[in-house]
Formats: structure tokens, C-alpha cells, sequence
């Protein structure tokens, strides 16, 4: 099959090795984006096109592609695709924050000229992504994919503390293979022993023992990101920016920095409106999620806007209930205090402004937070799982793996909002048998598999079954 590999990278994970010997397996290997020169040894796929993430986000075409025939998008295909547009100016705030809206605009209409001149050209059987896309070029690739029928394989890490993954066609819809499992087994009443030792683990950690162990990625920014940490990281920033991105605007980003830091930012903003959380009042607690990354776009949707997702919240909250805001502990930490196109100025007001809406400090125990709640809202974040495993219903605005969970409550707007809330007040309650069934299904289609850092440091895997896992995954899918 003639097959693309998208920002697909990582050297010591043993990912082009999974393309070599899917080469061997008498595959095309036609199109391959990656990150780092050097990552990939070209001269073994002689008849591949490569190119560059870095050149691809700048909107440069692959040396190789002859683009004298695409054609500038169309108004009819420009309407076709009004929802990626949305969603592509949104994730354009990370790379391309200081375009203004035309320019953005601009940007994404060459993008979706040159992928579909590409896919056009090239007939790809199939697209193969170690991630949700959420690059931007990615996911413009992504979204003309599936409304042209062709293939995608989508990898997402689940469980994050067992190192194991998902495979998916669509990231709306999560697994169909663990959808079909759960249907099938609807009636079945699966017990711990049931589950493979690392999930059962993972289950009494979190659920029994109710241990309170932030997410691995969070951790690890909060102790990255602090003293000579923080120094080297900025550094690191600093040499990229002029060497890779010849953006020299940074000089006056450290021109600028004394100033920032006495004047108006984020954190004063926050801690002048922030409140004490009542944990003898009702409340839906809400965490902001980090912007931007994956989880808020694509995954939560329209409601990457979280001020909108709290707005409707606030429209649908029952009377004398409240919703108890808590900024995420690794924002600040990262990207520093600096008001920015995700957090502008007056977004903690505008927060603390809504009816029954308190923005409680960042110190505040989040899973206290959850176990004193009456629900948990997120777009797709690991907190609306770890609310599940306490057996805590979840306001779902977005597309997380767990969304055919027990307890998670689908939100698309103030109606249906109001109808979980509803339910919520008259005491729903999550059966864990059904969580301990969705864990089970998940074992039954789970793969053990590792692209990145943070899940390679939890699997317990070396590289040569992580290739063979991921070799196995991949034409699993092919042949469906």
C-alpha cells in the first residue's frame, strides 16, 4: 500500500525502523514529514519525498513535488472545510501568534492548496500519525483525508502511567475497535483479575487507594521548568529562535522582560480575583487546560474557547451551585506571567465576572477539588479520568479516549449541559464495574507503544518490541 508518515520521528524509539520494515513488507513509502535533519536515513527510501516539519509549517513545498499544476483553493472548497478553518486558526496561535487574522487566513489557504494538490497527485492508501495532528499543516492534511476517504491511523497514549495506546481513524469518534468491544461485552461483568497486571495496577492506584500523583508531563514541567532548569530551557529557546526560526524579535522580548514583571500580567490578575474554595458548597470544579496543545485543539473542539465552555457551564448550573476555576499549575511555570492570545488581559476577570463562578487558587489540591465536587467539566483533559476513578461524573465538552466511559457526560451546549447537570443533581452515580469493564476492553485493544519521551519513561518495552508493536498495529489497520 502507498503509505504517508506525518511528523513521524524519534530515532531512538525505534521509528524508522517501523517504516523500514513496513518498506521490507512491500509497502510504498511515499511521503514523509519529520522534525530533525539526521533523524532519518533518506538514502534507504530513494523514491520517498521528504520534507521537512519546519518547511512544511512555513508553508514551503517538499523538495520533489511539482506544484505547477495545484490550483489556490476554491470558494466551494473553502466551505467544505469552514470547521478546519476554525480549528486552524485557533492552533495557529502557537506558532503563528504575531500574524494577524490575514495573514492566518492567507497561510491556511496554501496549506489546504498544497495538501490537496498533494493527495491529488500522490493517491495515498493511507495516512499514519504518532499523534493526534494538532501542527496546524497536519491537520489540515488530516481533515482533507477524511472527507477524500483515505486511511488515517492515529495513535493516542492512554493510561499514561502503563504505556499504552490507541489506535484510531478519527479522533471525534475515539477507538471503533473499543467501541465495538464495549458493545460486545455490554453484559459482561469483568473483575480486577481480569485486567492485565499493569492496568489492574493502575486502576487500585488511583481508584482503591486514591493515590493524588499529578500526570507524569506535569510533573516533569514543574521540576524542569524552575532554576538552572529553567536557565538552560530559556537558553535552548534563545539558540532555536535565531540559528533555526531567524526570529530575532526575542531580543526584544528580553528588552521587554523587567517591564512585564513589574507591570500588569497574569498571575496579579489571577491573584486579585481569585476566592478561597467552600468545599461545603455544591460545585462543579473546572481546570483550565494548558494552552495551546492537543487536548484543547483539536480535542475540545469549539470549546478550545474555555472561557466558552465555563459561560455555558455558569448558563446551566443549577441554583445555588457553584463552579470553582483553578488555572493549570504548569502555564505559568512554562510560558511565564505574560498575558498572551490563549490568556489575554482580563481573562481571569471575565472568569471571576460569570454568575456563581469562583477562580480558587492555583495551590488549591486538584484532587480534593475533585473528591468534594458534585462533577468534573473539561474538554478533554486527563482530569475528567481521574474524576471517573473517583467515581466522579464528568462534563465532557470535547473528545478525550475516555469519552464512551461510564459517567461521562457528552456537552455540546447549554441543553445539554442542563440535562447532565440535571441527572447529576438527582444523584447519579458511576458504577465501577463498568469503569473495571472499559479498562478490560481496553486491554483487549490496546497496544504497548511508545512515541514520545514521556510515555517511553513509563513502559516497561525496549525498542525492538515497540518496533514490532507498531508494525503489527499499523497493518492491523491496513487490512481493515
Amino acid at each position: 500500500m502507498r503509505l504517508f508518515f506525518v511528523s513521524w520521528d524519534g530515532k531512538k524509539f525505534g521509528l524508522s525502523d517501523v517504516v523500514a520494515q513496513l518498506k521490507e513488507k512491500s509497502h510504498e513509502i511515499v511521503y514523509w514529514t519529520y522534525f530533525r535533519e539526521g533523524s532519518v536515513d533518506q538514502s534507504k527510501f530513494p523514491h520517498t519525498i521528504f520534507h521537512s516539519v519546519f518547511d512544511a509549517l512555513e508553508g514551503k513545498p517538499a523538495n520533489g513535488v511539482d506544484t505547477s499544476d495545484f490550483q489556490p483553493p476554491g470558494a466551494d472548497l473553502m466551505r467544505e472545510f469552514q470547521e478546519t478553518e476554525l480549528t486552524v486558526l485557533t492552533m495557529m496561535g502557537k506558532k503563528y501568534w504575531r500574524f494577524s487574522l490575514e495573514e492566518r487566513k492567507h497561510l491556511y489557504y496554501r496549506f489546504l492548496g498544497y495538501w490537496y494538490g498533494v493527495l491529488q497527485m500522490y493517491k495515498p492508501d493511507a495516512i499514519v500519525y504518532s499523534a493526534i495532528p494538532h501542527t496546524v499543516y497536519d491537520f489540515v492534511m488530516y481533515a482533507l483525508a477524511q472527507k477524500m476517504r483515505i486511511k488515517t491511523i492515529i495513535f493516542e497514549p492512554i493510561l499514561l502511567t502503563t504505556g499504552w495506546t490507541i489506535v484510531m481513524r478519527d479522533y471525534k469518534v475515539g477507538s471503533s475497535a473499543l467501541i465495538d468491544e464495549i458493545e460486545r461485552n455490554d453484559n459482561k461483568q469483568f473483575s480486577l483479575a481480569d485486567l492485565r497486571p499493569s492496568t489492574r495496577g493502575h486502576y487500585q492506584k488511583y481508584a482503591e487507594i486514591g493515590e493524588d500523583t499529578p500526570p507524569l508531563y506535569t510533573q516533569q514541567a514543574l521540576s524542569f521548568y524552575k532554576g538552572i532548569g529553567l536557565f538552560f530551557i530559556k537558553l535552548r529557546s534563545l539558540w532555536t529562535s535565531l540559528t533555526v526560526h531567524g526570529d530575532f524579535s526575542v531580543f526584544m522580548t528580553l528588552l521587554t522582560y523587567i517591564p512585564r514583571r513589574l507591570g500588569p500580567n497574569l498571575k496579579k490578575e489571577y491573584l486579585r480575583v481569585q476566592s478561597t474554595a467552600d468545599f461545603a458548597k455544591k460545585f462543579v470544579y473546572a481546570t483550565l487546560q494548558y494552552q495551546p496543545e492537543s487536548q484543547t485543539c483539536p480535542q475540545a473542539g469549539v470549546f478550545a474557547d474555555q472561557l466558552l465552555m465555563i459561560e455555558t457551564l455558569s448558563a446551566a448550573l443549577p441554583k445555588d451551585w457553584f463552579i470553582y476555576v483553578k488555572e493549570h499549575p504548569a502555564l505559568w511555570p512554562v510560558l511565564g506571567v505574560k498575558f498572551y492570545n490563549f490568556r489575554p488581559k482580563g481573562y481571569y476577570e471575565a472568569l471571576a465576572g460569570l454568575k456563581n463562578v469562583k477562580v480558587v487558587p492555583v495551590g488549591t489540591n486538584s484532587f480534593q477539588l475533585i473528591r468534594h465536587s458534585q462533577a468534573v467539566a473539561t474538554g478533554a483533559g486527563s482530569v475528567g479520568w481521574e474524576a471517573i476513578l473517583r467515581s466522579k461524573p464528568v462534563l465532557v465538552f470535547g473528545y478525550p479516549w475516555y469519552q464512551h466511559c461510564e459517567g461521562a457526560f457528552k456537552v455540546k451546549d447549554t441543553v445539554s449541559c442542563k440535562e447532565a447537570m440535571q441527572k447529576i443533581k438527582k444523584g447519579f452515580k458511576i458504577s465501577q464495574q463498568k469503569v473495571i469493564n472499559l479498562l478490560a476492553c481496553l486491554d483487549k485493544v490496546s497496544v504497548e507503544a511508545y512515541f514520545d519521551s514521556y510515555t517511553h519513561e513509563v513502559s516497561k518495552i525496549g525498542v525492538r518490541q515497540n518496533i514490532h508493536n507498531i508494525v503489527r498495529a499499523i497493518e492491523t489497520e491496513l487490512q481493515k
